[in-house]
């Protein structure tokens, strides 16, 4: 017997029903997430921007 699974193809269920939080919230979490991340971009390498972490950033 196949394995069915890997033949379903995906659907696409987006605004289906009412989400928890609102877009707005959830792109603003995003954003911030995003701001306080570690990581950085150098050309076609991906690094942590330091090896120490504090929950300290500029804005506290």
């Amino acid at each position: 017997m196949k394995n069915r699974w890997r033949e379903c193809k995906l659907i696409n269920n987006a605004n289906n029903h009412e989400g928890i939080i609102s877009r707005e919230q959830f792109q603003a979490v995003q954003e911030e997430k995003a701001r306080r991340s570690n990581v950085v971009q150098q050309g076609n390498e991906v690094k942590r921007a330091g090896k120490k972490y504090s929950s300290m950033t500029d804005s506290n």
